[in-house]
């Protein structure tokens, strides 16, 4: 069964770009958890007005819904989604058949800062980030790669996790 994984964090930390790189090297199906918020979810962090739990659990039902398909059909799934709340990831991992593989980047606030204001095209504004890092709970369990390293040594490092602790074939 290929693995379902969530890379994790708040704004502005690459989980779209690891994620997105980590599914193409394990052949997995990539799901960008920010293109399934609803119109008024968009709008709300576009005003900057910070999401409530109530705002997020059918968000985060459809993307559990998502993760189930993928196992369904065997294809593996690399979610790139903040779950910042442990009853968040709780939902994102609700009937599946394996574990949810979870990939915390946990990045500084200043760094965090600089790449969240050079960010373009965006609806997720700077000043949310404290909103953000306040409602963050990390993960008891995940492996936490180093993010001061290039994306490339992040990806191989966590390859090395996924073949080592679950039986992931590292893939070319």
């Amino acid at each position: 069964m290929k693995p379902i994984v969530l890379v994790m964090g708040v704004s502005g930390c690459g989980k779209s770009t690891i994620a997105r790189r980590l599914a193409r090297r394990i052949r997995a199906q990539f799901i960008e958890a920010d293109r399934y918020h609803s119109d008024a979810n968009v709008q709300k962090m576009s005003d900057s007005i910070p999401l409530n739990d109530q705002d997020r659990e059918p968000w985060l039902q459809k993307l559990n819904q998502v993760l189930i398909d993928c196992e369904t059909a065997d294809a593996g799934a690399v979610l790139a989604c903040s779950a910042l709340k442990e009853s968040y990831r709780e939902l994102l991992r609700a009937n599946l058949r394996q574990a949810l593989r979870i990939v915390f980047l946990k990045v500084s606030k200043e760094a965090l800062q600089a790449r969240v204001a050079r960010r373009k095209r965006h609806f997720m504004p700077a000043d949310l980030l404290d909103s953000q890092l306040a409602a963050l709970e990390p993960p008891d369990t995940a492996f936490v790669p180093d993010c001061e390293l290039e994306p490339d040594e992040q990806i191989e490092s966590i390859v090395k996790w996924l073949a080592k602790n679950l039986g992931v074939a590292k893939r070319r």
